[in-house]
């Protein structure tokens, strides 16, 4: 405890290691130092990391990921705010209230800069939480500073998954690689998602809900945190829809497993009509 930098401070000496199956530029190494002190509702960290991004051995780098491989240093400032945080009574099947996370993030090396906000609303509609209406929000926006290239590496990109708009097996820009369709990611991304969630009969870890989402991830090169209104009216008639039902395993390190059906609100051929497999949801 310190309170000149924050009620508790965090040292971090970590390495990690990633495999990405969304493209080919899979296999991603980091080495890094972090410090993070945290008051009350904010929470600041600094950190130094090395990053290598390759593609397995004996596998072709699509040349359009190509730029990104190789090692880079990246000296990240991050602010988080948390203002608001839902109630999670043990009585309660499901929480109540607010949960919204606003983040802030700077890599200073390369100038990238990125923005994220999530808010989830928990609606009581009976005694003790039993049947509960969910709303779900999700943004994010990178981009980098300066006057020189606005590219933003693909280890840097957002991915919108099945997770959040269910049904639809990759959203978002992609490439045609040389064994699959690969997806590189992008640097906007908007996500709405709302749910009502009841108790399946006789059968406690399990919850049955019907939900309706709709959401888009696209990449930009456009300076400043905001494309331009052009840029994002297409953005936002270019979404992916779908609604459904589902069965959910509850009470899982703060998530849950998701068995469900859905139906795309536009044609689409990148959609599974019934999707028996299970999926991992916050």
């Amino acid at each position: 405890n310190n309170p000149v930098f924050g009620h508790t401070n965090t040292y971090t000496l970590s390495q990690r290691f990633r495999h990405h199956q969304t493209h080919s530029l899979s296999e991603e190494n980091t080495t890094g130092l972090s410090i993070s002190a945290l008051a009350g509702d904010h929470e600041v960290e600094i950190g130094y990391e090395i990053r290598r991004l390759e593609g397995q051995r004996g596998q072709t780098v699509h040349p359009t990921l190509a730029q990104d491989s190789g090692e880079e240093d990246r000296l990240v400032l991050r602010h988080t705010w948390a203002p608001m945080h839902a109630k999670r009574a043990k009585c309660h099947t499901f929480p109540s209230g607010l949960d919204l996370l606003v983040s802030n993030g700077l890599n200073a090396v390369s100038g990238t800069l990125r923005h994220d906000a999530k808010a989830d609303w928990y609606i009581p509609l009976l005694e003790k939480g039993l049947v509960t209406l969910s709303l779900h929000a999700k943004l994010s926006r990178i981009w980098r500073l300066g006057e020189g290239s606005k590219h933003v590496s693909v280890a840097d990109r957002v991915f919108l998954d099945n997770n959040y708009v269910r049904g639809y097996r990759a959203i978002g820009p992609s490439v045609e690689g040389a064994v699959m369709k690969e997806q590189t990611g992008g640097n906007v991304l908007g996500a709405l998602s709302a749910s009502l969630n009841f108790p399946l009969p006789r059968i406690p870890l399990l919850t049955g809900h019907a939900f309706l989402n709709a959401g888009n991830l696209d990449y930009t090169e456009t300076p400043g945190p905001i494309p331009s209104s052009e840029w994002m009216t297409r953005f936002v008639r270019g979404s992916a829809a779908s609604l459904g039902v589902g069965v959910c395993l509850l009470n899982l390190c703060d998530g849950r497993l998701e068995l469900n059906a859905a139906r795309p609100l536009r044609p689409s051929h990148n959609f599974q009509n019934l999707r028996l497999g299970l999926s991992w949801s916050s």
